[in-house]
């Protein structure tokens, strides 16, 4: 029943949800330690970059609420409350740099918050659920949202909430999932533009200098530009670590392949048959 889970930074801690708790491994092989035993359900672990610090969600059937607690060898202490609100809280995640949350209430409204949760404030109200992913420096997000006319686009939002977000895409075709490099220097999103009404993947490359003014952010994501995953739909793509490949699977549930696009070369190969 695990559905739910989050590694350290170094890879060699996990903990995961399972039947309303949460559970550490602290290395391969050893068994999983109980975390927590409450009568809400918890979920969503995701550790702070540091791994000092560990979020989740907990709900008791009426309220859902974010708490952080620390962490350290298995022990959850000094439990907050980060993210509160009286509708359904979804989707939520730490900045990479660890400076900020940010997380997705009731339908669709986009919330941000310092790390402790003060200075929480909506940065981006939505009617459908959107996704989202941090830009490394913690100061934006990329959002794919859907407008009152159905079409979903990828919008620079400012994670402070002080500027007007700035549709990137502006395209009628249908485009999500987006994917902040761990450089900040591109962004990759999944797009239906071809005839053929297939997803592939295109990227956007951006000037961090040039976040600051919306007609330069505009005129990056005009220039976008589409890569080549041949016959492949690509799904659950994540950057390797140096922002020089992707990674991803195929939309097509046949095909359960590791497949890796070298951005430099455009060579791309299998990196595990399953």
């Amino acid at each position: 029943s695990t559905t739910d889970a989050d590694f350290t930074a170094g890879g060699d801690q996990v903990v995961f949800a399972a039947g309303g708790e949460l559970w550490w491994i602290g290395k391969a092989g050893e068994k999983a330690v109980r975390l927590t035993e409450t009568a809400e359900a918890e979920s969503n672990p995701r550790f702070s970059p540091d791994g000092n610090w560990l979020y989740f969600l907990k709900d008791d059937g009426l309220v859902t609420t974010g708490p952080r607690a620390r962490f350290k060898d298995g022990v959850l202490t000094d439990e907050m409350t980060v993210m509160s609100d009286k509708r359904q809280i979804t989707g939520f995640r730490p900045s990479p740099d660890g400076g900020r949350v940010a997380w997705i209430a009731g339908r669709g409204d986009v919330f941000t918050a310092n790390a402790d949760g003060t200075e929480a404030r909506l940065v981006y109200p939505c009617w459908d659920r959107p996704t989202f992913d941090w830009s490394a420096d913690g100061r934006w997000l990329a959002v794919a949202a859907e407008d009152k006319n159905a079409n979903r686009d990828i919008l620079l939002v400012a994670a402070d909430g002080k500027r007007k977000p700035v549709n990137l895409t502006r395209h009628p075709a249908f485009e999500g999932s987006p994917r902040w490099s761990p450089d900040g220097r591109s962004l990759v999103f999944s797009a239906r533009r071809d005839a053929d009404g297939r997803s592939r993947l295109w990227r956007i490359r951006i000037d961090k200098d040039g976040l600051k003014k919306s007609p330069t952010a505009r005129r990056a994501g005009e220039k976008a530009e589409k890569l080549d995953t041949g016959d492949t739909e690509p799904t659950r793509v994540i950057w390797t670590a140096d922002s020089s490949k992707l990674l991803f699977q195929s939309k097509k549930a046949s095909d359960r392949r590791l497949h890796s696009l070298d951005l430099s070369s455009s060579r791309m190969e299998v990196l595990a048959e399953k």
